[in-house]
């Protein structure tokens, strides 16, 4: 076993094919939940240790009972912590007295039980959906009893569900799912931190939806079906950013290409991409033809042309976002960031209903357009007659 360490008290430890949370000085594991990556670990023991240094910074000078020990804080819902619908209403005075409650012996803070409270509703709610009859009946059951309107977590008050910590996975599910040449030529115009920051809003929204793309009638964020109608059309919001910050970003590289000499090298990763567009042939030839013979004043005049066109790049940016972000790929990508966080055995088949920000039109459009324009059409004779005659000094 390999110990790495990067708190004064809480490392995380390799065993076997997962990774757990130590604690240094206990000599032993902090809890027993064990994590998939090492990332994940990681994560956990950070928030284990900014509770834990909240918690001794309160603490009074009085002698407590040896039997009274610290539990763990919940990462994922953790039967051996009280939730509030469990406690009584002097624990609950308690607790809201002095930030701490005392039950069976152990003193818990109330962030664990708030967090566990809200980690349970969500189990339940995932369980509520089981194709298991029997867990489906008894999760329900809790739902309608202790977790009713009336009392517990929804009680006047109650505070509002945490959500995951998914920034991590959501990074490493990028690099670990979406892979190939035309990705890579891809993250050469769009920042992975681009992408990162839009698929966490999108994954946090499917959790906050009760691991659903659809609506339905319990969200995990939310009590009725107007809030998962909310959580859905979020989802479908994400995933048109997804394709316009793709067109976005092309857009943008062809009016700096235009007098950055950096900008303009990446020229050629976007004609990779253009070419498996349907329709993107002309586009296609007219770069090629600009990257041939160089920055000039031809080049940027049309250059600057194509980068009006902004119908037709946010069909080309909406196009790509349907292909790099497809069902398989996206139903890989949302059981690696959020499988934890729903039920076992949960299906993450993805829909892909991406609404079009543009059709196929708008690129012949565009061409039409353009080549009724005068101008633009003996800029392209000018540019096209000496990229030819580049080649041939070339092959001469």
């Amino acid at each position: 076993m390999k110990v790495y360490e990067l708190f004064e008290t809480l490392d995380i430890k390799r065993v076997g094919e997962v990774w757990r949370i130590y604690d240094t000085v206990k000599k032993d594991f902090a809890s027993d939940i064990v994590f998939q990556s090492s990332g994940e670990a990681e994560t956990a023991r950070d928030q284990m240790k900014k509770i834990a240094g909240k918690s001794s910074s309160a603490k009074t000078t009085t002698t407590t009972s040896s039997s009274t020990k610290t539990a763990k804080v919940p990462v994922q819902y953790d039967s051996s912590i009280p939730t509030r619908d469990k406690l009584t209403k002097g624990q609950l005075k308690q607790m809201s007295r002095t930030g701490k409650v005392t039950v069976g012996g152990q003193t818990f803070t109330k962030k664990q039980v708030l967090k566990n409270t809200a980690l349970n509703k969500a189990r339940l709610l995932a369980l509520s959906r089981d194709p298991s009859s029997a867990l489906s009946k008894a999760a329900k059951k809790e739902l309608g009893g202790a977790y009713k309107k009336s009392s517990g977590m929804f009680a006047k008050g109650a505070p509002p569900i945490e959500p995951p910590n998914l920034r991590g996975r959501v990074v490493q599910g990028i690099g670990k799912i979406f892979r190939g040449t035309r990705w890579v030529a891809v993250l050469k115009i769009v920042t992975l931190v681009q992408f990162a920051n839009i698929l966490e809003k999108f994954s946090l929204s499917y959790w906050a939806n009760g691991c659903s793309y659809d609506v339905n009638d319990n969200p995990t964020v939310g009590k009725s079906r107007a809030d998962s109608q909310k959580h859905v059309e979020d989802m479908d919001t994400y995933r048109l950013q997804m394709g316009s910050v793709i067109s976005g970003a092309m857009i943008a590289l062809l009016l700096a290409a235009a007098s950055n000499f950096q900008k303009f090298r990446k020229l050629g990763a976007l004609v990779g991409l253009v070419a498996i567009v349907p329709g993107g042939g002309w586009i296609v030839a007219i770069l090629n033809f600009i990257i041939s013979v160089g920055i000039s004043s031809v080049a940027i005049y049309m250059l600057e042309s194509l980068a009006k066109k902004t119908a037709a790049w946010n069909f080309v940016g909406s196009y790509l976002s349907n292909r790099f972000f497809n069902s398989e790929a996206m139903k890989q990508y949302m059981e690696f960031v959020v499988g934890s966080y729903c039920a076992e055995g949960h299906d993450f088949t993805n829909k892909n209903a991406i609404v079009e920000s543009g059709d196929a039109g708008a690129l012949s459009a565009a061409k039409s357009d353009l080549k009724s324009d005068p101008k633009f059409m003996k800029a392209y004779k000018i540019l096209k007659k000496k990229a030819k005659s580049k080649q041939m000094a070339t092959s001469s």
